[in-house]
C-alpha cells in the first residue's frame, strides 16, 4: 500500500504479488474520493491480509479515517490520523488518533471507544490470540493498553 500522486491527488493504492515479489499486478486505488493536497501528508495507513489473501486497509483522507477493501467503496470510521489495523480471530481491530485520544474499534465493528489521551498507536495480538495490545505515546511516555477480544 502506498500514497500515490496523480493529477494533484494524494490517494492510497494497493499493489500485490503472488510470487514473493517477482511480479506485481496493477495498482488499485483505494476508495472513491480524492485527497487533493499539494504536499505529502506523511500519514500513510495500514493493511492486513486474511488467509485467503484478501486485503483490508485503513487510511486517512484529509482528517477522516477510512476502512476499505480493494474494489469496494470506503467506509468512514471517524475523524483522526495515524490509523492501524490488526487481524484477529474475530475480525479486524482498528486504532487511530482522534484529536488527542486513541480510539479503538472492536473486531466485530460494533463498538468504538477511547483508550485515553495519546498519539501514534500501534497494535499487536497477544500470544493466546485473545487480547489486543495497543501501545501509544502520551506526554513523552509509552502507554500499553490491553483490550480483551
Amino acid at each position: 500500500m502506498f500514497r500515490n500522486k496523480l493529477d494533484g491527488a494524494r490517494n492510497m493504492y494497493l499493489i500485490s504479488s503472488n510470487d514473493k515479489g517477482g511480479h506485481f499486478g496493477k495498482a488499485q486505488k483505494l476508495g472513491t474520493g480524492d485527497y487533493m493536497i499539494n504536499a505529502c501528508p506523511m500519514d500513510g495507513g495500514d493493511l492486513t491480509v486474511d488467509s485467503k489473501g484478501a486485503a483490508t486497509t485503513v487510511w486517512r483522507r484529509q482528517m477522516e479515517i477510512y476502512l476499505a477493501r480493494p474494489g469496494n467503496p470506503e467506509i468512514r470510521l471517524g475523524s483522526g490520523r495515524t490509523p492501524v489495523i490488526l487481524r484477529t480471530t474475530k475480525g479486524n481491530a482498528i486504532a487511530w488518533q482522534q484529536e488527542n485520544a486513541i480510539q479503538f474499534r472492536s473486531p466485530d465493528g460494533l463498538k468504538t471507544f477511547s483508550l485515553g489521551k495519546g498519539q501514534y498507536p500501534k497494535l499487536a495480538l497477544s500470544k493466546d490470540l485473545k487480547t489486543a495490545i495497543c501501545t501509544f505515546e502520551r506526554d513523552g511516555q509509552i502507554v500499553v493498553a490491553t483490550v480483551i477480544l
